[in-house]
């Protein structure tokens, strides 16, 4: 339903996100909208008191950039979340001392000798 109430193919912002970043938060629809997969906690919360101050003020592009930027937030702290743990754990994942010692038992099994 929200969809085709408010959204415009020539606007920014794909559908999901125009609905995502509705400000009608008295219509009785507003707590059951679709959302982006990824909608920072303020949207995803689905509660008017958790926007932020202004959001309900601002115009459609202001609000997809604000949209978008929480998402981007979020998208760099997961890199540095897996770079951190990439080296934390000393490669391993990515072929580290684990994976030689994986290829050592295997070849033992198959009666080979380093």
């Amino acid at each position: 339903m929200c969809r085709q109430c408010i959204h415009d193919p020539h606007a920014s912002g794909t559908w999901r996100e125009q609905v995502g970043i509705c400000r009608c938060t008295d219509c009785a629809l507003w707590r059951f909208r679709p959302l982006p997969g990824n909608a920072p906690p303020w949207i995803a919360s689905r509660e008017p008191d958790n926007l932020p101050d202004g959001f309900a003020s601002l115009d459609h592009d202001a609000a997809i950039r604000r949209l978008r930027e929480n998402i981007a937030a979020k998208v760099n702290r997961c890199t540095v979340h897996a770079i951190r743990d990439m080296h934390r754990d000393g490669g391993a994942s990515h072929g580290g001392a684990d994976a030689h010692q994986q290829d050592e038992r295997d070849g033992a099994m198959r009666g080979e000798h380093g």
